[in-house]
Order: C-alpha cells, then sequence, then structure tokens
C-alpha cells in the first residue's frame, strides 16, 4: 500500500467491495473489508506524507437494486437502496 500511495497528490478509494454473491455474513463479508481497506489507505496516506487529500467514495450498492425506479434515469445522491427489498432478497436480516 505504501507503494501505490508515495508520491500521489491525492487518493480516490472506493469504500465497499462488490460480488455477485449472495451475501451470507454481511459483517464479514462487506463492513470488515470495507472498513479494513478504508483504513488502510488512511495509514498509507499518512506514512507517505505529502498526500493532499483522500477522498472516499460509496460503491454502486448504495443506490441499487430498487425495483420501481425508470430505467435510464440518473442516480445521485438522492437514489438510495430500498434496504427492505435488498435485505429481503439477500436474507440478510
Amino acid at each position: 500500500m505504501l507503494a501505490a500511495a508515495r508520491g500521489c497528490y491525492d487518493i480516490f478509494h472506493l469504500a465497499l467491495p462488490c460480488t455477485v454473491d449472495r451475501v451470507l455474513d454481511p459483517q464479514k463479508e462487506r463492513v470488515a473489508p470495507a472498513v479494513e481497506g478504508t483504513l488502510h489507505v488512511l495509514r498509507a496516506a499518512k506514512d507517505v506524507g505529502g498526500v493532499g487529500r483522500v477522498v472516499v467514495t460509496s460503491a454502486i450498492s448504495a443506490v441499487v437494486p430498487s425495483p420501481g425506479r425508470p430505467a435510464g434515469e440518473v442516480l445521485d445522491e438522492s437514489c438510495w437502496t430500498n434496504i427492505d427489498y435488498y435485505c429481503d432478497k439477500n436474507r440478510v436480516r
């Protein structure tokens, strides 16, 4: 990670691992890797010094799936995953 961060002015980090497989343990399969990955990036930015900023972005899963959303609609900060649909579909509860 240090080698990748060395010489960077800014770092953009995509915050969440995405797979098409069913999630059986959300904490282990999604939350822990996202947190650990973000911490690795932040530590590397600190350790190399000179990084102007770290931008942590969300993942596409924050805005999909949501049934009934019109095809071709532009997704922005007002579009969030329908958590009830997502959890029921993936048996996350």
